[in-house]
């Protein structure tokens, strides 16, 4: 049985894609991430097309819709640079169970394996679907950062989680 959707890496030229999928996700679920809707929605689809080249994406889609988004950013930091983050993690309500979440984990984590050694997330501590979820990816908690998101002046504590990739040598 075929999949209901197809994940694949963003193309540079489709800012308005992202930009779409992202705003989608801010206006569902505020509370999990950083970045308020109004924050992005005033930026220039430049800046977008800038995130396209600076910090890889991977959308789940429905024809040529997309309904679901994870990006990578890589640490620059000389002595953090084995290190990469899973940001921006969404997948429409209409592809929740389909695997759909765990297609875009792995497409990313594949990206991800030709660049660093580990890939970080942070995600709130209130959203135990996510952080079940996460496990089963394979991510482990190291730490919990106590109020970590603020939205409408609700306080969500955050837990930090790390997926290696690359076993180090002893």
């Amino acid at each position: 049985m075929a999949l209901p959707f197809a994940v694949r890496r963003f193309e540079i030229g489709e800012a308005a894609l992202l930009r779409q999928i992202r705003l989608l996700a801010l206006q569902e679920m505020p509370e999990a991430f950083g970045v308020g809707y109004a924050q992005d929605a005033a930026r220039s689809i430049e800046s977008w097309q800038e995130a396209l080249v600076t910090r890889p994406s991977f959308g789940a889609f429905i024809g040529c819709e997309p309904r679901g988004m994870a990006s990578f950013s890589r640490q620059t930091a000389a002595n953090l640079t084995h290190r990469g983050n899973l940001v921006a993690m969404y997948v429409a309500p209409e592809l929740r169970g389909t695997g759909a979440a765990a297609a875009l984990v792995e497409a990313l984590l594949a990206h991800a394996a030709t660049a660093v050694e580990q890939v970080h997330l942070s995600v709130n501590a209130d959203n135990l679907r996510a952080v079940h979820f996460y496990r089963r990816m394979g991510f482990v908690e190291y730490g919990r950062e106590p109020a970590g998101l603020r939205y409408a002046g609700t306080d969500h504590d955050v837990l930090l989680m790390v997926r290696k990739l690359i076993e180090p040598q002893s």
